[in-house]
Order: C-alpha cells, then structure tokens, then sequence
C-alpha cells in the first residue's frame, strides 16, 4: 500500500468514528438535554403554581375566618321559631306608633331552609301615608332582626287626603334549629 492510500484510508477512518461518534454519542445526548430542558420548564412552572396555591392558601384561611364571624353575627341576628309572636308584637307595635292602624295580620307557609327558615307575613296596615309609612319602613328596616318587605301593593285612601292602605309581605328569617358542620 502507498502512503496515499494509507491517508485516504486514515482518513476514511476518522471521518467514520466523528460520524459515529456523532450518531452515537452526541446526537443523543444533544436530545436528552433538549428533553431535560423542556422538563425543568415545566417543573418550573408547577413550582410557581404550587408557590401561588400556597400563598392563596393562607389567604383563603383568613377569609374563611372572616366568613365564619360574620355567620356568628347574621346567627346572632336569628330569633327562634318560638320568638316569633314577639316579632309579631314589634312591627304591630311600630305601626301604631307611627300612626298606623294593622287591619290584619295572617302568617304564610314558613319557607324551612338548612342554616334559617323564612316566615312570611301578610300584613294590612292603613293610615297616613306622611310621616306614618316612611317612618314605619325605616323602622321595620332597622330592626335587630333580619326582615325583608316583599309584594308592597300602596293604594291611596280616595275619601280621605294623605291617608293610604299598604298589603305586603313581611319576611322574618328565623333560626331553623338545624346546624350544618362546617
């Protein structure tokens, strides 16, 4: 063999070992690192999520903490079934001290919930409309317990000036008995 031939064959052979080298080193390794890439990305992302639940987690105990204290008071505010008459006794009270004469009063379907139950009301009341009424809703909405007005139907007295008949809805809620966990 020539010297010639010996270079070409030399040559032949490193350029085969850099291309198998290539094939069977480098390339491969070049995708386990692209891969290992992509994984570090989204273990990175997870971890920035995880660190977000985690702060929001303290946050949302102290909401939960804020909401059950609020629960106790609106509780608080619940009379009994058996304290009714005495809710009863309050609003017709307040209607006569504004002026206001309760034709009658007639206790609806009590509406049973998990936490409190709704007792609705209908009530007739008539007298003057100034101050009598507004005076009576202003009280009725301040009061310790929790009411609602609902179906108010306001007809004015046609015989008599400034005097008016209001048919509503009173809503007393009420604590139902029945406390759920939690």
């Amino acid at each position: 063999m020539t010297s010639s031939a010996r270079m070409f064959m030399c040559l032949v052979l490193i350029v085969g070992l850099m291309a198998a080298a290539y094939f069977l080193a480098f390339k491969p390794r070049q995708e386990r690192l692209a891969a290992a890439k992509v994984e570090i990305r989204q273990k990175s992302d997870q971890l920035a999520q995880l660190d977000k639940a985690l702060a929001s987690q303290s946050s949302l105990a102290d909401e939960t903490k804020k909401l059950q204290r609020a629960l106790a008071i609106f509780e608080q505010k619940l009379p009994e079934q058996k304290e009714m008459d005495k809710i009863l006794t309050e609003v017709s009270q307040t209607a006569e001290k504004n002026g206001l004469t309760v034709k009658s009063v007639r206790t609806l379907k009590p509406v049973l919930g998990e936490r409190y139950s709704e007792q609705p009301i209908r009530m007739e009341i008539s007298g003057p409309f100034k101050p009598g009424f507004y005076q009576f809703l202003a009280t009725v909405e301040g009061m310790q317990r929790i009411t609602r007005i609902n179906e108010l139907s306001l007809q004015k007295d046609p015989k008599v000036e400034g005097q008016a008949t209001a048919n509503f809805v009173l809503t007393v809620f009420f604590d139902s008995g029945q406390k759920s966990a939690g």
